[in-house]
């Protein structure tokens, strides 16, 4: 079972309800700090090893994915919110006009 099935995006969309993606969060996600929530995947023991290697290695290459997994149960305002500020400047990089 690859980690794109989903069933894994599923599972992994659940084990993420109920956290919040805010500006704290984006950032982590884009310095490629993913360890806490490979960490979580891990010790949920709802995967085998392969898959948690398979998760860490897509959320490495590509972070947006991870992203993606927490926005998994969002509305659509917030899901739009947070993937145009994936998709613009991050906020430290934005000037106060």
């Amino acid at each position: 079972m690859g980690m794109d099935s989903p069933g894994i995006r599923d599972l992994l969309v659940g084990l993420f309800a109920d956290d919040e993606v805010d500006a704290a969060v984006l950032g982590r996600i884009r310095a490629g700090e993913i360890r806490t929530w490979v960490e979580a995947v891990d010790r949920s023991g709802l995967f085998g090893r392969e898959v948690v290697a398979r998760v860490r290695q897509q959320w490495t290459e590509d972070p947006r994915s991870l992203l993606d997994v927490l926005l998994g149960t969002a509305d659509d305002l917030t899901r739009r919110r947070w993937l145009g500020e994936w998709g613009g400047p991050a906020a430290s990089e934005r000037l106060i006009s």
